[in-house]
């Protein structure tokens, strides 16, 4: 895997994860991205082997979830379970309001005949 995450966002996460004030080295920023990309890439590979011996091959928020369980970041998935239902409350609440744009849009562009 060779994907470079955005500095940006290394650097927001960073910034939201300490006190005001405190800083970090351009050698920090650096050990910190590649210990998050190490991270990221070890649990997405624990949890490949996880969905395979189910038999599937979509890798799943369980599956996520047992993986961390197993390595004993268990802490985490109440935190990241609460983060998934965020996401989908927001994703429903976008396609929500798209789907009633949509028909007030039908509507002012299809008005009725009150004539009739």
């Amino acid at each position: 895997m060779t994907t470079a995450i955005p500095k940006t966002h290394i650097q927001r996460l960073l910034k939201e994860a300490v006190e005001e004030g405190i800083g970090f080295s351009t050698d920090a920023k650096m050990a910190f991205t590649h210990a998050i990309k190490t991270f990221i890439e070890y649990i997405t590979v624990c949890a490949q082997e996880i969905t395979y011996s189910k038999g599937k091959k979509t890798i799943s928020p369980e599956a996520i979830n047992e993986t961390l369980q197993k390595l004993d970041f268990a802490e985490f998935v109440p935190l990241i379970q609460q983060s998934l239902e965020h996401y989908k409350e927001q994703k429903n609440s976008k396609a929500a309001n798209r789907k009633a744009k949509k028909s007030a849009d039908n509507i002012v562009a299809n008005p009725k005949d009150e004539a009739h």
